[in-house]
């Protein structure tokens, strides 16, 4: 649940609770309404969700996949309802690279996922009972793994890696005198050596924003390096940075 530490978003709240009845009774344009306001003031993550079931009811498909995208702070039950509703899988997808099963020991199927929201891509590896096993993307011909059962790790782990970017990033100063405030997308490498690279800006509000998370991200020390299959590889990792106004 949503935890309010200002009063814009204690009134945040209320508006959505607000609009979660109104979804409850069906009307989903005046909850979408209610969402929208909480989001453009508060850029909550409830909200998002909220808006995103309103969508839904709307048949909005693709603006619902937009809005879970944004709620990565939610339970899993909620981002496994987001993975089966906003993603397709295509096992024949698979031959455009010339791979199959027998790549990857202990592979049964390798299925192509894309995501509706933005078109993207993973390949995806299940077991012979069904279960993930990793997911790789094909980037300018390099295979980046997004997930294995021995992923790169910052070192300490996320709760770490939290205080690291707090304690490393400057608001801009021009941007806190205006009032702007927003998320940044960024997403980077993790190569063999557990070595932080070539960093890119896939969304932010501000150049300025840009900037600042591009310097850190240079900044990052050595992470634990990755294994897929019993061989070390390279990693993908897309991280959400917020910049919010105290």
């Amino acid at each position: 649940m949503l935890r309010p530490d200002s009063t814009q978003q204690v009134q945040c709240l209320e508006a959505v609770l607000e609009a979660q009845a109104l979804l409850d009774r069906g009307e989903a344009d005046r909850a979408t309404a209610l969402c929208t306001a909480c989001i453009d003031s508060t850029d909550g993550q409830w909200a998002h969700y909220v808006r995103a079931r309103a969508r839904l009811l709307q048949a909005d498909t693709m603006g619902y996949c937009q809005d879970m995208q944004q709620t990565w702070k939610l339970p899993e039950g909620r981002r496994a309802e987001f993975r089966g509703i906003c993603s397709t899988k295509d096992s024949a997808a698979i031959g455009a690279l010339g791979l199959s099963a027998a790549h990857f020991p202990g592979v049964q199927v390798v299925a192509k996922e894309t995501w509706r929201m933005d078109g993207h891509s993973n390949f995806v590896l299940y077991d012979e009972s069904g279960l993930v096993l990793a997911r790789f993307m094909v980037l300018d011909r390099d295979t980046l793994f997004t997930a294995a059962k021995d992923s790169a790790t910052f070192v300490g782990g996320d709760t770490a890696m939290h205080p690291w970017l707090v304690k490393s990033i400057h608001y801009p100063d021009e941007l806190f005198d205006a009032g702007i405030h927003g998320r940044v997308y960024v997403r980077f490498i993790v190569d063999e050596a557990g070595v932080v690279r070539d960093a890119k800006i896939l969304q932010s509000p501000a150049a300025a924003f840009s900037e600042e998370v591009l310097r850190v991200i240079a900044l990052m020390p050595k992470w634990n390096p990755g294994t897929a299959f019993g061989r070390k590889a390279r990693f993908l990792y897309r991280l959400p940075v917020d910049f919010k106004l105290r």
